[in-house]
């Protein structure tokens, strides 16, 4: 029994895939319908399910590949059976069909008896050893039974499917979980070699169905799709490591009322305590300039002055505007330019210039009750850190028991030029200013 392994089809559209993983070792005994290895199409990861029985006698092609739709990758044979004695198998079986290869004058003069005798002759059709002996053994014409190999070749299981008489090719777990679900399979399209039905093809077959009842669909395209693919690649090219502090803001809370009159009076402004945190993470990077890089193709860009991005939700899509050189601002300037630029964001009027340059960014979802999260960094920014929302938390100090506020900071760093040892004493740092924090205004 011999059997080729291929890059399926999984869709129209699909010309090529990936080989993410083999999932199965040479020499490893395999059942039809168990997936044996998993690949990456243009669209989702996904398992190639075995379309036969037997054993892994080679893989001809490895990890990280990216090859044509229908290439061989591997075969499944008889124990102990070798690759030469399947590749000889298989060039017997080209001569045999390049036998009787009529001439061009022969063909245009008999096509119709070409096409409804030679083609459906055993020995012009291809087909395994073992599919010729179950054909033979039933009394069947190969010609007659639709291949679900490359290039049409007749396997094994075909030929059982053929003389059962079900006319609807899939594997075994397919079967089991449509006859669970009570699915047609005559209703299914399938994405194996000649339409052979898979696991997957159940769920893809029936969400044309779902999504026409319960859903609508919308565009993947825009600026959705730019951050999109921007988190994407952020979450996939860098290591990163999150760290979570929690951090005390009671002293926070009394000096943003103390001075938040007097800033509104004077700036029109009303203070908030992402100002404060902003002004905070700018004297922290200050202090600790190591956090304030990115890494190119060059080396690891050193930036000297501090640009703090701040994430903002404005016409339904998520913007980051950037306050620059905060190095030396105070909270006056940082007030004044922040608001200015979510103004800005939430009317649709923000420039380019002012989505750019950051070098560290700021995400503040406390106000939808989030106490911590792991936020993807903003590339070629190399740490982003986390707000979450201020909650009252019961602390036990010389016997008595009082209530403090605090917040959770979840600050994400790229490992590649930030350690975790530096990114922790970052943390403490901007932690000493919340909590410290009448020394952010000398």
């Amino acid at each position: 029994m011999s059997v080729e392994i291929i890059m399926p089809k999984a869709g129209m559209s699909m010309e090529e895939g990936t080989i993410v993983k083999w999932l199965k070792s040479e020499g490893d005994e395999i059942k039809e319908g168990e997936p044996i290895v998993e690949i990456l199409t243009d669209k989702v990861n996904m398992e190639v399910e075995a379309e036969s029985s037997g054993f892994l006698i080679k893989k001809v092609r490895f990890e990280d590949e990216v090859l044509p739709v229908f290439t061989v990758i591997g075969y499944i044979g008889e124990k102990g059976e070798t690759v030469s004695e399947r590749e000889e198998k298989a060039k017997t079986a080209e001569v045999i069909k390049d036998e009787k290869k009529p001439d061009k004058k022969e063909t245009e003069e008999n096509s119709v008896f070409f096409n409804k005798s030679l083609m459906q002759s055993d020995k012009l059709n291809r087909a395994t050893p073992a599919a010729r002996k179950k054909a033979r053994d039933n009394n069947l014409n190969l010609g007659d039974i639709p291949g679900s190999g490359p290039k049409g070749r007749v396997q094994l299981a075909d030929v059982e499917s053929f003389a059962a008489g079900s006319t609807v090719k899939a594997t075994p777990l397919a079967r089991k979980i449509a006859g669970q679900e009570g699915i047609d399979l005559d209703g299914i399209s399938g994405t194996g070699a000649k339409g052979k039905i898979f696991k997957r093809d159940l769920v893809l077959n029936a969400a044309p169905e779902i999504i026409s009842k319960e859903a609508e669909l919308k565009p993947y395209s825009g600026i959705r799709k730019v951050i999109g693919d921007r988190m994407t690649e952020s979450q996939f090219s860098a290591p990163t490591f999150t760290l979570n502090i929690e951090v005390g803001v009671n002293k926070l809370l009394k000096l943003k009322d103390k001075i938040a009159a007097p800033l509104m009076d004077e700036t029109g402004e009303k203070l908030t305590i992402n100002d404060l945190l902003i002004l905070a993470v700018s004297r922290g990077v200050r202090k600790y300039p190591d956090i304030n890089v990115s890494l190119t193709d060059k080396g690891i860009l050193c930036h000297k002055e501090i640009n703090v991005g701040f994430a903002v939700s404005g016409n339904g899509v998520l913007m980051v505007p950037v306050v620059k050189n905060t190095e030396d601002k105070g909270i006056r300037n940082i007030l004044t330019e922040g608001k200015d630029l979510i103004k800005k964001a939430r009317e649709g009027k923000l420039g380019a210039a002012e989505q750019s340059g950051s070098t560290i960014t700021l995400s503040n979802l406390g106000m939808y009750g989030v106490h911590y999260f792991n936020p993807i960094i903003n590339q070629p920014n190399s740490c982003i850190i986390g707000v979450g929302t201020i909650e009252e938390k019961p602390v036990a100090k010389a016997g008595k028991i009082s209530v403090k506020k605090v917040i959770y900071l979840s600050a994400t760093f790229d490992h590649r030029v930030i350690d975790g040892a530096l990114g922790a004493e970052f943390m403490q740092y901007v932690k000493k200013l919340i909590e410290d924090p009448y020394s952010l205004l000398i």
